[in-house]
């Protein structure tokens, strides 16, 4: 689930003249339509070349959304011109299109067909006001190019077959495209002689001869050759898409004689090849030979051709033979043909930089081993000189979830070691075992919801054992100390971390004090969509259901350890027929284990199977009529909501009805449908309040509403006045939000302006490969990663979350202990008036107050504790 966001350009506003693109530089401010001059020259040359690219300065300090918008002849609205949008970071950008691209926008075309640029009409740039602060002088764009793609050249006795359905221009000539319906003979030198068809699947990334896959449970492909000795290259592997390949065994043949053999057997084989990317890129290494290198690797060797042609022969589970490319050519020819799959891998990764567009990060001279604490809401960039705090000083409760980032950087690739003492007060000690040390592991990341940016983040935490961290050829390693247990004995609390490299060594002071409060319970309940990061697949063996559970349970003793307790789904039921398949009971064990230590009275559905697969009668069997069956649950439903009399099951079915899907009829209808199956299932779903009343219908029938943003409080007492139960979600579902924001101030304004709930996206990395988190399938943005052993990794933005709960604590305990004093002194009075400093700006709408949030979370952090200990001390 994602939310869509357009931008719709009011044209009145070109300007009247435009500006030469193609000579000298160009300035214009945000919020300015800047139009090209359409002339005869631009179009020639628009329509001779495929890629155009500029640099374009950026004088802000905030990154800028940018538009570059192309319009022909029969462009009529969004969808029919050619959109490109792409992240501005400060400074200078180096910025490169596809201009054979279909019309729309990336990951959203709803017509097959190119900008026809004999007919262009206008061309301009844009960029966002809204992102930010103002910039300060005018954006530039220069250095603009006009370019082709290096070609493909073929050889003598080449044959280079690319697989799928959606061609277009960026496949090269010599490859020839082959469909399902591409059948051999009949004038056609090479196609399938037979086909028994899994799918056909477009994993949406670059190069499209990675992209496009013809998925087969068994095929065989013949092509004409001449006799003699050839070599070959084949990739069948897929990417997916929304899914994982979940194939147990697969088989090769070529003419008649097995090739190639492969088996995944159980649960530890598969987890091996879904969690292959989960490691940590080498210094330097492309994210297009990190990831695609693991996940499609090619089968290459030599068949002799004695007739006239050869037969590849493909059997195997579904998503096990996912044609890719093959590629054929005489033995003879092995010097052509290496520089020709060099060639190939060269453009492959072109088309990559076109696609996914780093954005630098100056490397910083580092010297001597550097030590201190990170404290900052911003990402932890690889290459940064660690210049933050000497010595920290925190506070927290007793029962507070204390922890703390620490920042390592050395020119040297030696392994640091770190260690950390015992915290000792007057009456306590913090023994050094309960300290658990983590190291955040750098990934390729996204730095914005179109996911066509990047840079190298550290994001996913590995426990770091016997003390030792490598550096792997990283300048700058980021650390996490977390104090495990709670309830400690109130008072000051004194340590040291150590960090040592070679000869070098470092000492950090730590002081803790622990107040003599608790922090008082919350009344908003707030967590994450999804649990488990079990993925999406039809993958199956015995300890599947049992890997899942024990996904489900560490998932919520994390968030529950962060003080989260919402979130969505179980693990899912199964259906036991009878030996006549005309009655089944349901499989419940799971997920009556899950739910018996679930601490939140609300269990909420989304997306997982249950109850989705059941209500739309996708488990029927075929021995049952659709009444029997819908009558059969009926009954099962009951009986296990009956186990759960405590518990409210409320089912989010109803998925932006009135944005992208425009549903709001039909997801009204379902409401009858559902009470009808399951009478005891409360009924809601993710809704817009700035479309009331395009949706109102809908949401009247709610029993519990999400929503993504609250316009104002009008908003609230309506549903108030329709006893509907509410929350917010998808708040801060940027990849760089400041959850340490989020979960902070922002959701101690929710609790105190009556929301009840507060969701945010999302929990689990089920999309596909867990690392690859650049395309789109919103991997990025989740809380927790699978791992063999059925624990699950947080990440970064996790972390960030769990800060925002205590710095949420803090503000709640601070104003608990006001509200408590009914004498209040000097010191309570002060605490007042900065306490309504914090809330001097309005809340709602939510998407104008997060504007300037890290300056909040910064005064925060420099005065909260402070007033802590003025107040409570310890």
């Amino acid at each position: 689930m994602f939310l869509l966001i357009f931008s719709f350009f009011n044209f009145s506003l070109y300007s009247a003249y435009g500006s030469d693109l193609m000579s000298g530089p160009i300035s214009f401010s945000e919020g300015e339509y800047k139009n090209f001059s359409i002339t005869k020259n631009l179009k020639s040359q628009l329509k001779k070349h495929a890629r155009l690219s500029f640099k374009v300065i950026n004088p802000s300090k905030q990154k800028k959304m940018l538009y570059l918008v192309f319009e022909d002849k029969n462009s009529k609205d969004y969808w029919s011109k050619l959109n490109f949008k792409t992240t501005l970071v400060p400074g200078e950008n180096e910025l490169i299109f596809n201009l054979k691209r279909f019309v729309g926008e990336r990951g959203s075309v709803r017509h097959k067909r190119g900008i026809d640029y004999n007919s262009l009409k206008k061309a301009f740039v844009y960029i966002d006001p809204e992102q930010g602060s103002s910039a300060e002088g005018k954006f530039k764009l220069t250095n603009v190019k006009l370019s082709n793609p290096p070609k493909l050249k073929t050889f003598g006795g080449l044959r280079a077959f690319v697989f799928g359905k959606k061609f277009d221009s960026e496949i090269p000539d010599v490859f020839k495209p082959i469909s399902s319906d591409t059948k051999y003979g009949s004038g056609n030198p090479h196609g399938f002689t037979s086909i028994d068809l899994w799918r056909v699947n477009d994993a949406a990334i670059a190069p499209k001869w990675l992209s496009e896959t013809i998925g087969v449970n068994k095929a065989q492909f013949r092509v004409t050759l001449p006799p003699g000795e050839y070599n070959y290259r084949l990739v069948w592997d897929e990417l997916g898409y929304w899914d994982v390949p979940f194939w147990k065994n697969r088989m090769l043949s070529i003419n008649g004689s097995p090739e190639r053999k492969e088996a995944r057997s159980g649960m530890s084989d598969f987890l091996d090849d879904y969690l292959s990317l989960m490691g940590e890129p080498r210094k330097g290494e492309h994210p297009y030979d990190y990831y695609f290198s693991k996940v499609f690797r090619p089968v290459e060797g030599t068949f002799t051709v004695k007739k006239s042609y050869v037969d590849f022969t493909f059997e195997g589970d579904p998503t096990g033979v996912s044609l890719n490319y093959l590629v054929i050519w005489p033995v003879k020819n092995k010097k052509a043909a290496s520089k020709f799959l060099t060639s190939m891998h060269e453009l492959g990764r072109e088309g990559f930089n076109q696609k996914y567009r780093k954005v630098g990060v100056s490397e910083e001279k580092i010297k001597a081993l550097g030590a201190s604490f990170h404290n900052s809401p911003g990402p932890l960039l690889s290459g940064k000189k660690c210049d933050g705090r000497k010595s920290a000083k925190l506070v927290s409760a007793p029962n507070g979830n204390i922890g703390f980032d620490l920042c390592v950087s050395s020119s040297s690739s030696e392994s640091v070691a770190i260690k950390i003492s015992d915290f000792t007060s007057r009456k306590a000690k913090i023994k050094s075992e309960a300290l658990e040390v983590s190291k955040y592991i750098y990934r390729y990341k996204s730095i914005d919801l179109n996911h066509e940016t990047y840079q190298l983040m550290a994001d996913t935490l590995s426990l770091v054992k016997d003390g030792v961290v490598d550096l792997n050829g990283h300048k700058t390693r980021y650390l996490n100390v977390r104090v495990k247990g709670a309830d400690f004995t109130p008072g000051l609390y004194k340590g040291t971390v150590s960090i040592k490299q070679g000869e070098s060594e470092q000492q950090l002071p730590v002081e803790l004090v622990v107040l003599k409060k608790n922090y008082p319970k919350t009344k908003i309940k707030a967590g994450v969509i999804g649990l488990s990061p079990f993925p999406k697949t039809y993958f199956s063996s015995a300890e599947t259901e049992q890997l899942n559970l024990a996904y489900h349970q560490q998932a919520k003793m994390k968030l529950e350890q962060a003080g989260l307790v919402a979130f969505t789904d179980i693990p899912s039921l199964g259906i036991n027929y009878n030996k006549a398949k005309s009655k089944f009971t349901l499989m419940d064990q799971n997920a009556n284990d899950f739910l018996a230590n679930t601490k939140l009275d609300k269990v909420f559905f989304y997306d997982g199977s249950f109850p989705r697969k059941f209500l739309n009668d996708n488990l029927r069997n075929a021995g049952q009529s659709k009444e029997g069956f819908y009558s059969n649950l009926k009954n099962e439903l009951e009986k296990f909501k009956s186990k759960h009399k405590a518990k409210d099951f409320i089912y989010l079915y109803s998925d932006e009805a009135t944005g992208y899907r425009n549903a709001v009829k039909e997801d009204a209808l379902k409401i009858a449908e559902y009470k009808k199956i399951f009478p005891s299932l409360k009924l809601g779903g993710f809704g817009n309040l700035y479309d009331w009343g395009k949706g109102q219908d809908l949401y009247k029938l709610w029993d519990f509403g999400l929503y993504a943003d609250i316009p104002n409080k009008v908003h609230i007492n309506r549903l108030k006045s329709l006893k509907q139960e509410f929350g917010v979600y998808n708040i801060c579902a940027e990849p760089q939000a400041n959850l340490e924001f989020c979960f902070g101030p922002m959701m101690y304004r929710l609790e105190k302006s009556g929301v009840d709930f507060y969701f945010e996206w999302h929990a689990s990395a089920i999309h596909n490969y867990p690392g690859f988190d650049l395309d789109g399938r919103e991997a990025d943005i989740a809380f927790f990663y699978p791992t063999k052993t059925g624990e699950v990794a947080v990440t970064r933005r996790f972390v960030q979350a769990s800060k925002g709960v205590e710095i949420f604590n803090k503000l709640k305990l601070i104003n608990h202990y006001l509200n408590s004093r009914k004498a209040p002194g000097l010191k309570e009075r002060n605490a007042k008036v900065w306490l309504k400093k914090l809330e001097r700006k309005e809340l709602f709408p939510i998407k104008d107050y997060k504007i300037g949030s890290e300056g909040m979370v910064s005064a925060l952090e420099n005065e909260l504790d402070k007033m802590l200990k003025t107040l409570v001390s310890y």
